[in-house]
C-alpha cells in the first residue's frame, strides 16, 4: 500500500471536514435520540392534554436570547399537579422580536387554540422575570409536543432525525418506523404505567 505524503494527508483530512461542514449546513434538522412515550413521561414532572390560551414572545433580562412564553389550560393531567381548569406556563427558547429570529429546528411551535398534549418539567435556570418561578420547559423539543385531532394525539416531527439509525418517522423498507398517533386513552394508558 503506497504511502501519502503529510500534505496529501493533510489535504484528504481537510476535504472530508470541508464536506462534513458543507453537508451539516444544508441539513435542516437537529439530531437527537428517538424518546418513546413512556421516555417522555419519565423525564417529565407535568404531561398535560389542554388548549393554548396565550402565547408570548419577549427578551431575557440580559437582553440576549429571545423566549417565547405560552399558556396553556389544563384540560386533564396525564402525571404531575396541574388541576383541571387551571393555567400552565410553559417557556423556551426561540421566536421573532424586534425584527429579530432565533430558531433551530425541532422546535416546538405553539399558537392560541392548539389543542395538544405537552410532557414537561420545570424550567431550571428561569430567566429571573417576575412570576415566572413556576415555568415549565417541554421535554425532547418537538417529541414533547403532540397536537390533538379528535381523539388522537399526533408527533410532528419535522425538522428532527434521529440518531438511532434503524428509525425513521415514516415506514420504509428495513428500517423500524416510529409511532406517530396514538389515542389519547392509550396516551394516557402509557404514561400511567411509568407513575
Amino acid at each position: 500500500m503506497p504511502k501519502l505524503s503529510k500534505r496529501t494527508a493533510l489535504r484528504a483530512s481537510l476535504s472530508v471536514v470541508v464536506l462534513l461542514v458543507v453537508s451539516f449546513s444544508y441539513a435542516e434538522a437537529t439530531l437527537m435520540k428517538y424518546l418513546e412515550v413512556e421516555d417522555l413521561a419519565r423525564l417529565s414532572t407535568e404531561v398535560i392534554h389542554g388548549q393554548v390560551v396565550s402565547t408570548k414572545i419577549y427578551w431575557d433580562d440580559a437582553h440576549k436570547n429571545i423566549l417565547t412564553g405560552v399558556k396553556v389550560q389544563v384540560n386533564d393531567s396525564y402525571k404531575g399537579k396541574a388541576a383541571r381548569g387551571t393555567v400552565v406556563s410553559l417557556v423556551q427558547l426561540g421566536g421573532t422580536l424586534d425584527g429579530l429570529t432565533m430558531d433551530y429546528s425541532g422546535r416546538p411551535t405553539f399558537r392560541v387554540g392548539e389543542d395538544l398534549v405537552v410532557f414537561a418539567r420545570p424550567n431550571q435556570r428561569p430567566n429571573q422575570r417576575p412570576n415566572q418561578g413556576n415555568e415549565l420547559l417541554v421535554v425532547g423539543l418537538k417529541q414533547g409536543k403532540l397536537a390533538v385531532r379528535g381523539n388522537e394525539a399526533v408527533r410532528e416531527l419535522s425538522g428532527v432525525s434521529f440518531v438511532d439509525a434503524d428509525l425513521a418517522p415514516t415506514a420504509k423498507a428495513g428500517r423500524k418506523t416510529v409511532q406517530l398517533r396514538y389515542t389519547l386513552n392509550e396516551l394516557r394508558d402509557r404514561v400511567a404505567r411509568v407513575r
